[in-house]
């Protein structure tokens, strides 16, 4: 499909495969339901063909000008408020971990210290205005409850570099709303 052309990269490789097979990830992905994931994709046809032959075979990566073509479950976040309803944010710098300590970084700081070239790893948890969005999406995948996914907003300043190079253990979507990553 030429659609899903614009997806794929390389091919996962046989160790995260088996890692992957092991998580005993839904396989069922044939249907006809609109739901958030077929907002992001364009279309319920593209995402059932994503989620058949490529998610958890193959690293996809979705670029920008096709991002924009689409209508994306949600188009910016409200940084303020994530702050004021999570004590598990996170930041780095070029791989270096620090939890923020709300009692000595005020939010006037949270964004100095992005613009400054960090970046803070925020999970979405139960109380915040995103969780609904995660709860949609675990929805989407079959995999609510328990099993659901773990969703986490990235917000980086310019030039930054959150995390080394690194492969998941397990699938990932990521919707980028901003900005390019290299």
């Amino acid at each position: 499909d030429d659609d899903m052309i614009e997806f794929v990269c390389n091919d996962i490789g046989a160790e995260l495969r088996e890692q992957q097979a092991a998580l005993q990830l839904p396989s069922d992905y044939d249907t006809k339901e609109d739901d958030i994931l077929a907002s992001l994709f364009g279309s319920n046809e593209i995402r059932n063909d994503f989620f058949r032959n490529i998610f958890g075979h193959r690293v996809a990566y979705f670029p920008s000008n096709r991002h924009r073509l689409l209508k994306p479950p949600m188009s910016g976040f409200d940084l303020s408020s994530l702050y004021d309803t999570n004590e598990w944010i996170s930041l780095r710098k070029r791989g270096s971990q620090d939890m923020l300590d709300k009692e000595q970084t005020s939010y006037d700081d949270l964004t100095e210290y992005i613009a400054g070239g960090g970046s803070a790893i925020i999970p979405v948890i139960p109380g915040d205005y995103l969780h609904d969005t995660k709860e949609q999406i675990d929805h989407a995948l079959g995999v609510e409850g328990e099993y659901g996914t773990s969703m986490n907003v990235y917000h980086s300043g310019p030039s930054a570099v959150a995390l080394n190079i690194h492969y998941d253990a397990y699938p990932v979507i990521v919707l980028q709303l901003q900005g390019e990553k290299e």
